[in-house]
């Protein structure tokens, strides 16, 4: 569940914390100053932690100092475009179809990597 690791009284079996590490948890301040939704301290209620947009942001002090803050190993994920698919009939568009009239919808605190993984594709 997306956002559920504030809400306390979910049952849940494991919690995954995804974090921008574009952003320095020990200086992004909570919301909605910032884009931090628990304290740091409530981070460690994580059972594991995973890296997102880390290619190259990362500089090796800032990766020891999240894991300090999370208390658990970090992994570092990379997101790839596979293909676009129609929502309407749920199948995959080609691509000499791309590129033309259509609409995205992302669902996503900061879409700009979204979109920038669209524009790659046409």
């Amino acid at each position: 569940m997306d956002d559920g690791f504030q809400h306390r009284y979910l049952r849940r079996d494991h919690d995954i914390l995804v974090i921008d590490a574009r952003r320095d948890l020990r200086r992004e301040p909570l919301l909605p100053a910032g884009y931090r939704r628990e304290a740091l301290s409530s981070l460690r209620r994580a059972n594991d932690g995973v890296l997102t947009r880390a290619e190259g942001t990362v500089p090796p002090d800032w990766f020891r100092s999240s894991q300090a803050v999370v208390c658990r190993p970090l992994a570092s994920c990379r997101v790839r475009v596979l293909g676009c698919y129609d929502a309407g009939d749920h199948r995959e568009i080609a691509g000499e179809r791309f590129g033309g009239p259509g609409v995205c919808v992302p669902a996503l605190g900061d879409h700009n990597g979204f979109i920038r993984s669209l524009r790659s594709l046409a």
